[in-house]
């Protein structure tokens, strides 16, 4: 029998395998809309101009004849990922009895790998608790509540990742974890993208991708004003958190970044959503303006 592989991102391990990859799962679930109904979350994601791992989830169900392990990394995309996958087979209405979890550390090595596939062992009694946090998350609610303690004690530091949810919620100067390790690394002076991109890379906790890295670079480079454009005045402050400069395409390695006057003013204290728009997903609520959940309180400011 076949043992078969499901895990977020690209094959980690190499050599000869006593298993087999199948199909990874690629959404970046740490940006963009999720919902409780799948169907729906995937035209959710479609308007926002996002992929849908659903496209993979009916090869996936057949290899459940076989042995199936599901791995994840100790890092919040993993774990969402993870999530995600186990309740997506419940709402096909598959039995996840014999799906095993392995969970390995961040780039771990292959041997590693190995072994944590090797020794997995089933969900079991942790399937319900994982989907009802999996529900919390995907929640439209002003609550991100997030029960860990059923969770069996070998599984808990790693679903404790979730907790890093919270880290994309809006600060006092409305800038979530991605705002802010940006503003740190650009600087007052003007820098390539690149750099500042890999400096972010290499400096966060949190997995953030290149892409997403770059996709915020150029929303917060956007002037996105609070009030409606009818009421817009030339003299109104501009509200681009990040000055950009291209040499070339609208591409990361052809960009100079530098934080603009507003942005310094955000970085010592001032709260941006007071003159600038806001408009983001984390997990199933989408904040605005006039709904807005905060780190760490989580309550609407």
């Amino acid at each position: 029998m076949t043992t078969w592989v499901v895990q977020h991102g690209l094959m980690a391990a190499e050599g000869e395998l006593p298993f087999e990859y199948a199909t990874p799962l690629y959404d970046v679930l740490t940006v963009g809309p999720q919902h409780r109904d799948a169907q729906i979350e995937r035209l959710l994601r479609r308007a926002a101009g996002m992929p849908s791992d659903l496209d993979v989830i009916d090869e996936h169900l057949g290899l459940l004849d076989d042995g199936v392990v599901l791995r994840s990394e100790g890092e919040l995309g993993s774990v969402l990922a993870a999530l995600w996958w186990l309740d997506v087979m419940r709402q096909r209405g598959v039995d996840l009895g014999r799906v095993r979890l392995a969970i390995t550390p961040v780039l771990a090595p292959s041997a590693e790998i190995v072994r944590a596939v090797r020794d997995a062992q089933p969900i079991g009694d942790d399937l319900e608790p994982l989907l009802a946090i999996r529900r919390a998350i995907v929640a439209d609610d002003d609550v991100l509540a997030l029960t860990l303690d059923d969770i069996s004690s070998t599984r808990r530091a790693w679903i404790a990742n979730v907790a890093h949810l919270r880290d994309l919620l809006p600060d006092a100067r409305g800038l979530d974890v991605i705002d802010a390790l940006l503003l740190e690394h650009i600087g007052r002076d003007w820098n390539d993208a690149i750099r500042v991109i890999g400096n972010c890379l290499g400096s966060s906790s949190h997995r953030i991708g290149d892409r997403t890295l770059w996709d915020r670079i150029i929303a917060l480079s956007e002037d996105r004003p609070a009030i409606h454009p009818r009421d817009h005045a030339d003299d109104d402050e501009p509200t681009a958190l990040v000055e950009l400069a291209l040499e070339g395409p609208i591409a990361i390695r052809y960009a100079r970044v530098r934080r603009t006057a507003l942005a310094e003013q955000v970085v010592a204290g001032r709260d941006v959503l007071e003159i600038r728009t806001y408009d983001r997903w984390v997990g199933g609520r989408f904040l605005t303006r006039d709904r807005i959940l905060r780190a760490p309180a989580l309550r609407r400011a």
